[in-house]
């Protein structure tokens, strides 16, 4: 599931869901949710001279400067 995290209160994670989850119900594209941080998940990788992904690092870098 792709989330929009608008806030990150307490460790937890609050967002816009940006899809229609496959095999979670009762939630769909625009509800707003909420879960632990340490449920978040993150892709990076190196494309030669540059990083692709990191989105969830990019979020907690402005929330925590």
């Amino acid at each position: 599931m792709w989330v929009e995290v608008l806030a990150l209160p307490a460790g937890v994670a609050e967002g816009r869901l940006l899809n229609d989850p496959v095999h979670v119900r009762g939630i769909r594209k625009g509800d707003t949710v909420r879960d632990p941080t340490t449920s978040l998940g993150d892709w990076i990788y190196n494309d030669g001279d540059s990083r692709r992904g990191g989105f969830t690092e990019a979020v907690l870098r402005k929330l925590n400067p």
